[in-house]
């Protein structure tokens, strides 16, 4: 006894076919269509003005979300650059903090930095909670492809955070580059 006949499966694939080649043509040719694409476009770097007019302009604003009833203002991370990670610093603008596992974190380290890890950030909401809305909040990790930095800038975000920012290039390009990495207690 067959449960369906044959006859029946090749028309469902003939429809399914069809359907997915149509889709397609039209998505292809059509001026608001859907992009296809498996990996994502690179993020333009911050404009320098950009950060120091967006700091100043909310430096007097407090976290959002902190108050009953306050809606939560998401906003895209920036992409910061390694000069604009050092003049953040050096300025005192910026906390940076260190996306990856607690283990790498203690074996090197940015100076300064603070620990983070994006896999255990529920266990961290005390450091989470402690953070300054008025500096910036710049995430970084190993480097590329190393995405936890960015993924740890996007939580930040959503939490109301509002000057989050991905230092793409992480540890890697900042020892490449000869600035200093500390191990823990350095």
């Amino acid at each position: 006894m067959k449960l369906v006949d044959g006859r029946i499966l090749r028309e469902v694939s003939v429809i399914l076919g069809a359907a997915a080649f149509f889709g397609l043509f039209i998505n292809f040719f059509h001026p608001h269509g859907v992009r296809v694409s498996f990996t994502r476009p690179p993020l333009p770097y911050a404009d320098d003005e950009l950060l120091v007019k967006k700091l100043h302009r909310d430096a007097q604003s407090s976290k959002p979300g902190t108050s009953k009833g306050e809606n939560i203002r998401y906003t895209e991370p920036a992409l910061v650059s390694t000069k604009q990670v050092i003049d953040l610093m050096t300025k005192n603008d910026a906390i940076l903090i260190d996306a990856r596992e607690p283990e790498k974190y203690y074996a090197e380290q940015i100076p300064s930095s603070i620990n983070i890890p994006f896999e255990m950030y529920d266990l961290y909401k005390s450091v989470v909670d402690t953070l300054s809305a008025d500096k910036w909040l710049i995430c970084f990790c190993d480097g590329p492809p190393c995405d936890m930095g960015e993924l740890l800038a996007h939580e930040l975000a959503a939490d109301g955070f509002p000057k989050v920012a991905i230092y793409a290039e992480g540890i890697e390009a900042w020892k490449t580059l000869g600035n200093s990495v500390v191990p823990e207690g350095e």
